[in-house]
């Protein structure tokens, strides 16, 4: 019981992360991780192939790193 005490105050303490306001253009770098204004940022919850990443397929191999990155561009163009 004293343990869940003590994890419930650490967590109490060190609270929520802090937002803060990003502006400055949208880079895709991989599946989970983008970049405003120059500073990176990794999508929490998200799980995708690394940029440099393959994939087997029955008959072939994927650039499936390559394919995730390609695939969320259009979620952030013009933002």
């Amino acid at each position: 019981m004293r343990l869940v005490l003590l994890l419930v105050l650490v967590l109490m303490v060190a609270g929520p992360a802090s937002a803060e306001d990003l502006s400055g253009p949208v880079r895709v770098i991989d599946g989970d991780t983008i970049e405003i204004g120059g500073r990176r940022i990794h999508l929490f919850g998200i799980d995708a192939p690394e940029l440099e990443q393959t994939c087997e397929w029955p008959a072939k191999t994927i650039d499936c790193g390559k394919v995730s990155r390609t695939s969320r561009r259009p979620l952030y163009a013009r933002r």
